[in-house]
C-alpha cells in the first residue's frame, strides 16, 4: 500500500525530468531523431529491446514537446526534434 502517493508522484516526475534533460542535451548535440537518441542512450540493448526503448524515448520526447521545450519537424517521413 502506498502511504503517501503525492510524494511518490513528485519523485517520479523528478526522475522523468532528469531523463528529459538528458534528451535535451542530446538534441542540442545535433542528434535529432528518436532512433538516433535511442541508439546513443541504449547502445547494445537497442535492437533487443527496440519496442520498449522506442516507447520510452517517444514518450519522453512527447512530454518535452508538450512542455514547449522542444519542437519536431517531419523530414522525408522521419520526425526530427530540435530545441527551442
Amino acid at each position: 500500500m502506498i502511504e503517501n502517493p503525492a510524494d511518490l508522484l513528485k519523485e517520479r516526475i523528478k526522475e522523468i525530468d532528469v531523463k528529459a534533460n538528458k534528451y535535451i542535451n542530446i538534441i542540442k548535440s545535433e542528434i535529432s531523431t528518436a532512433s538516433e537518441i535511442a541508439q546513443l542512450r541504449y547502445k547494445e540493448k537497442y535492437e533487443k529491446h527496440f519496442f520498449n526503448i522506442m516507447s520510452e524515448i517517444i514518450g519522453t520526447l512527447d512530454y518535452l514537446e508538450l512542455q514547449g521545450k522542444i519542437n519536431k519537424e517531419m523530414k522525408k517521413g522521419i520526425w526530427h526534434y530540435y530545441c527551442n
